[in-house]
């Protein structure tokens, strides 16, 4: 018998898993976009989203990514409940996205790294792959001072180039801001980079952009630090500036409470997230695959990380993620 109870429970867990109907989940997208090249899986083709878009109406109940925090934080159920999230703050979002959201009701929150938002320059990963993995013509070898240690590439091949950027980006992805900038700018000088047509669209949206778009409830703004570093890397000082630097700056900016943070990268630790606290922050997102299960803090809340699946793989590995 209860091996017979212990399979039927079993099928209603699958049944409901399949149909997205367990736990409330968050949906983590950066871009809605088609790039080129996209080796860290950020984007999501317009028609792949808003296939996605219908599909969370037959399964679920989108709701701002503060409404589903607060009810999780005080214990009341939000089976069947989505958020939808996007990092970084590409143009694409406001572009593509926010009028497919505005189509369906859909609310969404974008966290912002306010550096990139303010001086408009591209986004250092998005140099790497335009350079190694978009450019038809590159010097065929690059020596690259970084940090006191010296790299240096053969770029004969494109497995080649691809190693280097898998590299270049590892390392970059570790360090503070003022030497990875300075690693990008000579790789920038190296390249002969100076297409400001494709700058545009691998920038993070602008403070007037972000002011326009912001509607409380509906299109959220949520703070993302300043420079996008990996936050635990960082000495006390510097993870305080980047965290309440970039609150300040964005509450500042909108005049009003910011009170959700997406950490860079999903990295954290118990000291970031201490400063992330102190900085009036409520509700935290990292980039741990999961739903939200029951003890999930409202600091370190998990969220489903959206590639750019058709609808049968939307189904099997976002709705039906367990």
């Amino acid at each position: 018998m209860i091996n017979i109870r212990s399979r039927l429970a079993s099928g209603v867990r699958r049944v409901q898993r399949a149909f997205g109907i367990i736990h409330p989940a968050i949906l983590m997208y950066h871009r809605v976009a088609e790039p080129i090249a996209d080796p860290g899986r950020l984007a999501v083709s317009p028609d792949n989203f808003e296939q996605q878009l219908l599909l969370l109406r037959e399964h679920a109940t989108v709701v701002p990514l503060s409404f589903l925090a607060e009810r999780h934080e005080r214990g009341v159920s939000s089976r069947g409940m989505v958020a939808i999230t996007f990092d970084d703050g590409y143009p694409d979002v406001l572009e593509v996205a926010l009028p497919l959201l505005q189509k369906h009701q859909y609310p969404a929150t974008v966290f912002l790294p306010t550096d990139y938002m303010m001086d408009q320059r591209p986004f250092w990963w998005d140099v790497l792959a335009h350079v190694f993995l978009e450019l038809a013509d590159l010097p065929q070898e690059l020596d690259l001072e970084f940090e006191g240690r010296r790299h240096q590439f053969t770029l004969n091949s494109p497995d080649a180039r691809r190693a280097a950027h898998g590299q270049i980006w590892a390392a970059l992805r570790l360090s503070d801001e003022p030497p990875r900038r300075e690693a990008i700018a000579r790789i920038e000088e190296w390249a002969a980079l100076s297409d400001l047509q494709w700058n545009s669209a691998h920038r993070c949206i602008t403070a007037d952009e972000a002011m326009r778009a912001h509607q409380p409830g509906f299109f959220d703004i949520g703070a993302h630090t300043k420079s996008h570093p990996s936050l635990p890397t960082l000495p006390p000082h510097r993870q305080r500036e980047e965290i309440a630097g970039g609150v300040s700056i964005l509450r500042e900016m909108l005049g009003g409470d910011v009170s959700s943070f997406a950490y860079p990268y999903g990295d954290y630790d118990k000291q970031v997230v201490d400063i992330v606290r102190a900085a009036g922050i409520r509700y935290a997102c990292t980039t741990h695959h999961r739903r939200i299960g029951r003890r999930a803090a409202p600091l370190e809340l998990p969220r489903l990380n959206v590639t750019n699946l058709n609808v049968s793989r939307f189904r099997s590995k976002i709705l039906a993620h367990g």
